[in-house]
């Protein structure tokens, strides 16, 4: 059987230290990504759910022990919000049963996804958080609620804002407030649904159609969204603009577009997280 290297965060579990030997109690889980659906493998241990990616570089070996593994590449499980997982579960639930208050073991049956059954244990410390819970004797019951996740969510922004001025600052340097949100908003995309992800940058203000054309670095993502149009009538009630405001407001547009232009020069030159990885084989 071939070997692969695996590293992830923490002390293993298992006491002799075999790094052949799987710690126990952990489990090997199939579930979709947050933002694509797509398959992920994801590692249940008593301290969380770890996330897989797979790092792979050209002409590279493993020397470990006495053991050479000709294969290079290497698995890093990295800690994952649970609720990110569990929001991708629930999308995948039929529409009739979104509005139902429903035990955890019931939103978490999934056809598709049979692993999501291991989850019970976070989901009964996580759910509260994006949903109306019913007690009812010794059972609770669940229902999302769209406000509590969006709620949640930025409350995420700003926890990952926070670790970027600690932890990276050089990353963000230089940036306006806004435009250091907007930089973790997009951080942060790879781990929602675009529609959910659309909805965190309007609560912000921003429009998402520009967020996502600054990350193509083509637009600016701290765009307001559009004013309602104004009626006809009220059209007619409006003062010819005096030259002086005119070119007031010229100047400051130019001011948001050399902001805008700085915004999207960084959203198009930072990496994602994506990007370290390649797909696994």
């Amino acid at each position: 059987m071939a070997s692969r290297v695996l590293i992830l965060k923490g002390e293993p579990s298992s006491a002799d230290g075999d790094a052949e030997v799987q710690p126990a109690g952990d489990k090997l889980l199939q579930l979709p990504n947050p933002s694509t659906g797509q398959q992920q493998q994801y590692i249940l241990t008593a301290s969380g759910l770890l996330e897989v990616n797979r790092v792979k570089h050209a002409a590279c070996s493993w020397l470990v022990g006495e053991s050479f593994i000709s294969d290079g590449s290497a698995f890093l499980a990295s800690p994952v919000n649970a609720v990110y997982v569990l929001l991708a579960l629930l999308r995948s639930a039929p529409d009739q049963a979104a509005n139902m208050f429903q035990e955890a073991e019931s939103l978490l049956c999934c056809e598709e996804w049979p692993a999501a059954q291991q989850l019970l244990g976070l989901a009964a410390q996580q759910l509260p958080c994006i949903c109306d819970v019913k007690a009812l004797e010794d059972c609770c019951y669940y229902r999302l609620n769209n406000t509590k996740v969006l709620a949640y969510l930025r409350v995420c922004v700003s926890q990952a804002l926070a670790a970027f001025q600690t932890h990276s600052p050089a990353s963000i340097a230089g940036l306006p407030p806004q435009e250091q949100q907007a930089y973790v908003l997009g951080y942060l995309k790879e781990y929602m649904s675009q529609a959910w992800h659309d909805k965190l940058v309007a609560s912000y203000g921003m429009d998402a159609r520009a967020f996502s054309a600054a990350a193509d670095g083509s637009a600016a993502a701290t765009r307001p969204a559009a004013p309602a149009s104004t009626p006809p009538d009220a059209e007619k009630k409006q003062k010819v603009i005096d030259p002086k405001d005119a070119a007031r407001k010229k100047a400051e547009e130019s001011r948001a577009a050399a902001a805008a232009a700085k915004m999207a020069k960084h959203a198009a030159g930072s990496k994602k997280i994506s990007a370290f990885f390649t797909a696994k084989k």
